[in-house]
């Protein structure tokens, strides 16, 4: 398939970008890809725990948009991706724009620390 036209039924066509990247995808070599470092910003976030489904619902840990379902001890939350589900131990983060998505624990661990007051 062509890489400057995807839906293109040709194997690849004579422009130099897609030569050079058939090239490069054939040698072995990774993408050519820039470094960037993340920005330093604050975000809200509330671990999901036992309590968040045990405690009376709703409870102060709750966050309004987000689904908490009881039985299966998730919770459901609508972004601009679409619908996600978080488990017990991932985060529920509110982003800069305001807008909440989960988080495994794990990589929330490698990218945010506590932010003391």
């Amino acid at each position: 398939m062509c890489w400057c036209t995807p839906y293109k039924r040709t194997p690849f066509c004579d422009s130099d970008d897609c030569r050079a990247a058939a090239a490069r995808l054939n040698s072995g070599q990774p993408a050519r890809m820039t470094k960037y470092r993340k920005k330093p910003v604050v975000i809200e976030a509330v671990q999901i725990t036992d309590r968040t489904f045990d405690a009376p619902h709703p409870n102060e840990e709750h966050i309004a948009g987000v689904v908490y379902d009881p039985r299966v001890r998730c919770v459901f939350i609508q972004t601009a991706e679409g619908r996600m589900r978080g488990d017990l131990g991932d985060w529920i983060i509110r982003g800069i724009k305001g807008e909440l998505y989960p988080c495994k624990p794990d990589i929330f661990e490698a990218t945010y620390e506590k932010v003391e007051d």
